[in-house]
């Protein structure tokens, strides 16, 4: 078929005349319908040209906006074309009337809509292939490209509220592969958030999609290698640095702060955006948004509890829990209370109650922002079910016999390990008070440890070796027994079967080291790293220890009415229980 040749000039665009073949869109529509493709093809040709004048775009666009009704599910590949169309590149006419298209036919055919954002997400990431530095295009920036994303996304928002679904499908779709190159992971996020400020309902969804994906990225990044590849001395002047920076103030530095495994390079980066992310939602001009900042908590406890716990042995994402807890006290009790009343319900799975404890006692040991009574009635809170626990099953166990069933006690294991954990962290602090060794005394630790579910034995080496020492040193418990008969028994003995595994509880504490460097700077300077002082040296600070404090005063009563604190001192629940009561409102 002969093709028709159209002249058009655009002032604005400019003088160069536009040549079309192929003819009108709605003729070649029309023809395509009773079988003749040839105008159709000519058509799809001319849009998929890279070097296609912003004239004829516009064009092309201004004329099917009036044919959209015709673009039906038949016409997926004029469609699927034109949104092909490197329409965000052009001058700012060119962008205006993609948007009027893109509206048209998402209202007069919503079958496209999936189609639409599909297409609208893929430009989220920074383009290699993008010919926006060719002579005939304007000059833009990514930023710029995004920008225009982004208000093409609010419009179709605005009128389809029920967008948001198929949206957070196709982001979840489009989500880079750990694989892919630094920036198009930390544009895709950063894109992502931003959906959250003309969005807001979307967040949740949204964190908890990057949450997911990151902790993707965490598994395959262990901690061994991390520090392996760190503990080099430097890395080749020649390696390629990452073309993507955080941003100007980092560039300067960014070979210092430049992690040396690149997953955990690319982790650190994203973590980074995140926590950004989390002080800009939390923050205005320095002061703290509460009523905010309560509802970003509440999200991150769901997606804690969904996504963040099951996963066993994490290295770094759980930090955005640690992170959101120090903002506002009340965060960290409620998100304690949280925890512990999944520990005490028997309905729970074990494997589970024992990662909230294990959550619970890295918390306590690790924060700095915690005050020590809380930490104190914290501990009162586990020592007291443990208690409870022992004077609930001794009664059915020989007090001649030693066991330890982790099978059918794992959560009174895990809890005996986590307080012992705890102590070894915080019991300088306490024991800066004068009432510091009373108060261990009132503890009764040692009815736990002689017991006959000899929780020692069950515990990590690491944490039964420190506690032990720590014991002796301030002459608070004596476990040296207790170890010694369990040292034994862990001999290897003809015909007979030892417990000979190095951690029976299959314990981890979540809030180790954190090892990323530029996203660090959220984290250390609220965390307690471990100082590794040897537990037999002498105590140097007696004199100081004696010294009357009157905040350490304000801890401890001189009753036995227990510790005062956000956490009262309370009878202990029986382990069947579901957990303890409210003391402060939840902000969830």
């Amino acid at each position: 078929m002969t093709s028709i040749r159209r002249v058009k000039s655009l002032g604005r665009i400019g003088e160069s005349k536009t040549v079309r073949f192929g003819g009108k869109i709605s003729d070649a529509l029309e023809k395509f319908k009773q079988g003749d493709t040839s105008n159709y093809q000519l058509v799809l040709q001319q849009l998929r040209d890279p070097n296609i004048k912003s004239s004829q775009i516009m064009d092309w666009f201004q004329e099917v906006t009036s044919l959209s009704h015709l673009l039906d599910q038949d016409q997926n590949e004029i469609v699927n074309a034109l949104l092909k169309v490197r329409w965000m590149e052009r001058e700012a006419e060119v962008v205006s009337t993609f948007r009027v298209f893109v509206v048209a036919l998402v209202s007069a055919n919503s079958v496209h809509l999936r189609r639409v954002i599909k297409s609208l997400t893929q430009n989220l990431v920074p383009d290699s292939k993008s010919n926006t530095t060719q002579s005939n295009h304007p000059k833009v920036t990514m930023e710029d490209i995004f920008e225009q994303i982004h208000i093409v996304f609010k419009e179709l928002l605005r009128i389809i509220p029920r967008a948001s679904e198929p949206m957070l499908a196709v982001f979840s779709q489009g989500f880079p592969f750990i694989r892919k190159p630094n920036d198009s992971l930390i544009w895709y996020i950063k894109n992502l958030l931003f959906v959250t400020s003309y969005q807001p309902n979307m967040r949740s969804a949204i964190l908890e999609l990057v949450i997911k994906n990151l902790i993707d990225l965490d598994a395959v990044t262990h901690r061994h290698e991390i520090e392996m590849m760190e503990s080099i001395e430097e890395i080749d002047e020649e390696e390629e640095i990452s073309l993507f920076q955080m941003d100007e103030e980092m560039q300067d530095n960014e070979a210092e702060i430049r992690m040396k495994h690149p997953l955990a390079n690319k982790l650190d980066c994203a973590m980074h955006i995140l926590f950004e992310y989390f002080y800009q939602v939390s923050y205005r001009e320095g002061e703290l948004q509460l009523q905010e900042t309560r509802k970003l908590f509440r999200e991150i406890v769901h997606i804690f509890d969904t996504a963040i716990m099951p996963v066993h042995q994490l290295i770094h994402v759980q930090f955005v829990v640690f992170y959101i807890c120090s903002l506002k006290q009340s965060f960290v009790e409620s998100f304690i209370e949280h925890c512990w009343q999944k520990v005490v319900n028997p309905n729970m799975p074990t494997i589970v109650r024992q990662t909230y404890i294990c959550y619970i006692a890295s918390l306590l040991a690790r924060a700095t922002f915690i005050p020590l009574s809380t930490v104190t009635a914290c501990i009162d809170l586990m020592v007291g079910w443990a208690h409870s626990y022992l004077r609930e099953v001794t009664e059915f166990i020989s007090p001649d016999v030693y066991h330890c069933d982790i099978t059918r006690h794992g959560t009174f294991y895990s809890i005996c390990q986590a307080t012992f954990y705890v102590i070894i962290f915080k019991h300088e602090d306490i024991l800066k008070s004068k009432l510091g060794h009373k108060y261990f005394h009132t503890l009764n630790l040692q009815h736990l440890i002689v017991s006959p579910l000899n929780p020692l034995k069950a515990c990590l080496s690491s944490v039964v070796s420190l506690f032990t020492s720590t014991m002796r040193q301030h002459q608070l418990v004596y476990c040296d027994t207790i170890v010694e008969r369990n040292n034994r028994q862990m001999l290897p003995v003809v015909g007979m079967a030892t417990l000979s595994v190095k951690n029976p509880l299959g314990s981890f504490f979540p809030f180790d080291p954190y090892l990323l460097k530029r996203s660090s700077t959220f984290i250390h300077p609220i965390y307690k790293v471990w100082e590794g002082r040897s537990p037999h040296c002498e105590d140097d600070d007696n004199d100081d220890t004696n010294k009357e404090n009157m905040e350490d005063q304000e801890l401890f009563d001189e009753d036995d009415s227990g510790i005062k604190g956000s956490f009262s001192k309370q009878v202990p629940p029986s382990p069947l229980s579901p957990g303890f009561q409210h003391v402060t409102p939840s902000p969830y």
